[in-house]
């Protein structure tokens, strides 16, 4: 569900190759680091979570909106329900703490 969310597969689970995000949280958080001199291996860890909390916070939000479409497709909700989607946006959540 999360590759699918993610623009990885289809939802089907055939890959899709490629994603449909454009990544900019974690980009700048990698850029901010090397700003500043660090390199961008210290702030890979930063950056991923950064990511897993904005899909976290897009899967809530089409729920909450109902919105049956994002990045020209079917919103994760609308294609397992919300209860499923519930459960991959909090997973998401979730592995930002780690």
């Amino acid at each position: 569900m999360l590759r699918y969310h993610m623009g990885w597969s289809d939802s089907q689970g055939r890959p899709t190759g490629g994603t449909e995000g454009k990544a900019l949280r974690p980009n700048l958080c990698i850029f901010a680091c090397e700003a500043v001199g660090g390199t961008w291996r210290k702030a890979l860890p930063a950056a991923v979570a950064l990511e897993f909390i904005h899909n976290f916070s897009l899967i809530h939000d089409d729920i909450q909106d109902e919105d049956e479409e994002r990045r020209h497709r079917p919103t994760l909700w609308y294609v397992w329900g919300k209860p499923k989607a519930l459960v991959a946006g909090n997973a998401l959540r979730l592995m930002a703490d780690m």
